[in-house]
């Protein structure tokens, strides 16, 4: 690694680490003291699983990060700073190599994109937590990085690189799983367009891509067929449509709060069907899966496409518009304001809050900061979608971004959780910096 990358590793790690001094002082050298309210320990779990034994079972979370998080349980101890650590790290190496691809859209958008990407809240706010998040996103961007790399330097090993991240990030997280069918049908096209203009090496090149990915992800089904024997991606579908999205999808507003009817409604219908199993199906935790599914898919079908469309908007409107302030205030036990608090229609509902965010809840003008640059940012990104359309010679690289980030929101639809806005986070980045740019060609044109 050149010094000058490992001092910029450096310096991009800096925000997150002055984050978490922060914490750390505020919460009187405690880190951890809402672990299992705030923090899933579902993947400390596993990863204790892993030392013990060489593997875990019975829980649905995909491989790889507990895995790496055994590692450095191996290696330094449990102490839960040292994954923390690891993701402070892994947060600067991202913001790099994601200041790196900028340079393929503008040379002069290194700097900026490296400081913003540093800085980015939400990002920084992730490496505090024990989740696959920050690790997903290092593998996502490092794939997008080595893929740039091959479209420019034409080297093979760039390909293959990308494609094993590609491929490791199938197994940290599912968030890009429709990425398995998008991805190389367009890599057929700018293979053909950026490398050689001829069917069959793009043909050529595509295949070793998926080929790698693929073999990467035949890891995970056998080894769900090894727990459970059947082959499967994995057993936690069933579960995330029963207790998440059709609960959600009920609820006229998306989440936030569940609808408690129909978290009661798919429990009984639930019930009924484990109750026509075998006793070695009933504790198969993949027949727990498609059962779950089913119930979830037959009660998803009930819903009128109008409530299925309204939860939907508003759960994407949620995830957009939702900042971190609210995810801070509980986790260092401030009682925060929330819309639903208050009665009336929405302009009522906005008014009351801001009177009483600046007579009574004055912390909550933080809150109202953050949500104001928050909305600022996404006009801004807006601007950044113009220019990069502007940008007629880089289009397929444009295309390359939103293909590649874009489908990781596919899986949310009502659930509204700010944390699943995390994977399209580098995508923002890269519109804020071109949004700014535009900015400032129009500030120049005006002053000339």
């Amino acid at each position: 690694m050149k010094k000058n990358n490992f001092f910029l590793i450096v310096l991009s790690c800096l925000p997150a680490i002055a984050a978490f001094l922060i914490y750390y002082i505020y919460n009187h050298g405690n880190i951890f003291s809402d672990l299992g309210s705030h923090y899933d320990d579902k993947f400390i779990q596993a990863a204790k699983q892993i030392l013990e034994k060489g593997f875990y079972s019975n829980n649905y979370y995909l491989p790889l990060y507990p895995y790496f998080l055994a590692l450095i349980f191996k290696i330094f101890g449990t102490n839960l700073f040292y994954p923390i650590f690891f993701n402070i790290i892994l947060h600067g190496l991202t913001a790099l190599m994601l200041a790196n691809i900028s340079k393929n859209f503008n040379s002069k958008w290194f700097y900026p994109t490296l400081i913003i990407a540093s800085c980015w809240p939400h990002l920084i706010w992730r490496t505090s937590y024990i989740y696959a998040e920050t690790f997903f996103i290092f593998l996502m961007v490092s794939a997008l990085f080595l893929l740039f790399n091959f479209l420019n330097k034409k080297r093979i090993i760039y390909l293959i690189g990308s494609s094993l991240f590609f491929g490791f990030s199938l197994i940290t997280k599912g968030a890009n799983v429709f990425l398995i069918f998008a991805l190389p049908f367009f890599l057929f096209f700018i293979f053909k367009k950026k490398i050689k203009n001829s069917y069959l090496t793009s043909f050529k090149l595509v295949t070793i891509y998926t080929s790698i990915f693929v073999f990467v992800l035949s890891f995970q089904f056998l080894r769900v067929y090894n727990e459970t024997g059947y082959f499967g991606y994995s057993y936690q579908t069933g579960n995330r449509l029963y207790s998440y999205i059709y609960p959600c999808l009920s609820n006229n507003f998306g989440c936030g709060k569940k609808d408690p009817n129909a978290v009661y409604k798919a429990r009984n219908l639930f019930e009924k069907e484990k109750k026509l199993l075998g006793v070695n199906e009933i504790n198969n935790i993949y027949q727990k899966d498609l059962i779950q599914k089913k119930v979830a898919i037959n009660l998803i079908k009930q819903l009128e496409f109008s409530q299925i469309a309204s939860s939907s908007i508003f759960g994407y409107l949620k995830l957009f518009f939702h900042n971190i302030s609210y995810e801070v205030f509980e986790r260092i036990n401030i009682k925060a304001l929330h819309l639903s608090d208050f009665t009336g229609n929405l302009y009522i509902k906005i008014k009351t809050m801001i009177i009483k965010i600046f007579k009574e809840d004055q912390f909550m003008i933080i809150w109202l900061m953050a949500q104001l640059l928050l909305v600022l940012s996404r006009v801004i990104q807006v601007l950044g979608i113009l220019y990069f359309f502007n940008l007629k010679k880089k289009i397929y690289e444009f295309f390359l971004l939103l293909i590649f980030f874009i489908p990781t929101i596919f899986p949310v639809l009502s659930l509204g959780t700010i944390r699943y806005r995390a994977p399209l986070e580098p995508l923002l980045i890269l519109l804020t910096i071109a949004g700014l740019y535009f900015l400032r060609n129009i500030i120049h044109k005006k002053s000339n």
